[in-house]
């Protein structure tokens, strides 16, 4: 009888051990477990509760672990499963629609800056026919051309250099005495090429129209915008004197017959 007992007491025991170390999971170690199941079904690695369960104890201490005969034992884990499933897709679904909306958005950006490119050289193409046809017009040219100051020696327009032993066409030069700053720019627009001008306004003193006029051919006055001590100095001078009594217009037809 004693015997019996004591194997009573031991079944007793192992049972009690049993029960006192059966693995009881909290629920952060639920919530656990739920995700790596999922995510492990997210990603085709199992296809059933009952393999998730198992891949998501892998994630788990080994002291930790427990064997489910029954899925029925963990009804939190069938419920929460797919929910969790259900999350991560719409969380890929999200962060797939954001790449393919930044994907546009680079592609739009890309293309308009094709696009202003583009605009930018259509329109300094345009500008430039725009310009062109301006200097071909000889109003706008005329408007275009900077105004030569009075006595300043005109600014000739550069050539390409003449071979070696080449002679150097020399230019009639014309003193132009009491024109104006208008009148000065249009003569020099209009007879510059064929003559080399040099023009003199009574704001000058009588020395410089007398240096002008020894390095000159000839010397056209408007005697309108002139003293008479002026018109004296040019009457004087050793060179051809034409005084003109009329406009512009007067002295340019005076300059083409010096430069013919």
């Amino acid at each position: 009888m004693p015997r019996k007992s004591a194997n009573i007491r031991t079944t007793a025991n192992s049972r009690k051990e049993q029960k006192v170390s059966r693995v009881r999971w909290s629920p952060e170690e639920q919530a656990l477990l739920i995700e790596a199941a999922a995510t492990a079904m997210k990603n085709k690695e199992v296809f059933s509760l009952r393999e998730a369960l198992e891949k998501a104890q892998e994630q788990m201490p080994k002291d930790r672990r427990r064997e489910i005969a029954a899925l029925s034992q963990v009804p939190w884990f069938i419920d929460g499963v797919p929910k969790k499933l259900k999350e991560l897709e719409e969380v890929q679904v999200t962060s797939l629609e954001s790449q393919i909306a930044a994907a546009v958005e680079q592609a739009n950006q890309k293309a308009r800056q094709e696009i202003e490119t583009e605009l930018v050289s259509k329109a300094g193409a345009l500008l430039s026919k725009i310009l062109i046809a301006a200097l071909q017009d000889p109003t706008l040219r005329m408007l275009l051309t900077p105004t030569p100051m009075i006595g300043a020696t005109p600014q000739q327009p550069t050539h390409n250099p003449l071979p070696r032993g080449a002679a150097k066409e020399k230019k009639f030069r014309v003193v132009v005495a009491g024109a104006l700053n208008d009148q000065a720019r249009h003569l020099e627009t209009t007879m510059g090429q064929r003559l080399d001008l040099r023009f003199w306004s009574k704001d000058q003193s009588s020395d410089t129209l007398k240096s002008m006029l020894k390095n000159a051919d000839a010397a056209v006055g408007m005697v309108g915008f002139l003293s008479h001590s002026h018109d004296g100095i040019l009457k004087s001078s050793k060179i051809p004197y034409h005084p003109v009594s009329g406009g512009v217009s007067q002295v340019k037809r005076t300059l083409e017959e010096l430069a013919s």
